[in-house]
């Protein structure tokens, strides 16, 4: 598992404390393509001073040579993915059809299944650690990872193509000594 420890003490609002108005105020962050817009205002939503406060500790959370080296907006947005999973979950009516939308962004330009999977172990684990989930929280994300796996659209793009090639390529031999 991939771990980190977040020695901030700022008091954060957790899923007991979420209402309904920070989610929504939350989404109002979402760029019409699926990343996070981060600006003041949106790291102020995850308790951080600025921006570039945000940044710097989403940049010391992501500590593999590959997911150091992604774009700030992909790194904020799979946070704020597991943010919404994690602690605003009793309030997934008002953000899922954003998430969707997020959610294939981020596959999209991740565009690697290894490489993504990393960059999701590591924003949960952000989220667990600086929000204090419970394990209620988890339990009911586990739920919800058969509508989301980690797998990306794409892989399973692929994986469905592979499955159909191999498929057409012993039918058609099969077909061809069926007939000679």
């Amino acid at each position: 598992m991939i771990c980190s420890v977040i020695t901030d003490t700022t008091v954060k609002i957790t899923r007991t404390q979420i209402s309904k108005t920070i989610v929504l105020k939350h989404i109002t962050h979402y760029h019409k393509d699926g990343y996070v817009k981060i600006d003041d205002e949106f790291a102020k939503l995850f308790t951080f001073d600025s921006a570039h406060s945000f940044e710097t500790s989403l940049r010391g959370h992501f500590k593999s040579e590959r997911a150091s080296k992604l774009d700030i907006r992909i790194l904020s947005t799979a946070v704020s993915l597991w943010y919404l999973r994690l602690v605003a979950v009793d309030h997934r009516v008002e953000w899922e059809s954003h998430y969707k939308r997020c959610y294939a962004w981020l596959s999209a330009q991740i565009n690697d299944a290894k490489l993504e999977q990393e960059i999701h172990e590591y924003a949960k684990a952000y989220i667990i650690e600086r929000y204090h989930v419970d394990n209620e929280s988890i339990k009911l994300d586990s739920s919800f990872e058969g509508i989301f796996p980690f797998f990306s659209q794409l892989f399973l793009s692929f994986l469905l193509k592979s499955f159909y090639n191999s498929f057409i390529d012993k039918l058609t031999r099969f077909i061809f000594t069926k007939n000679h």
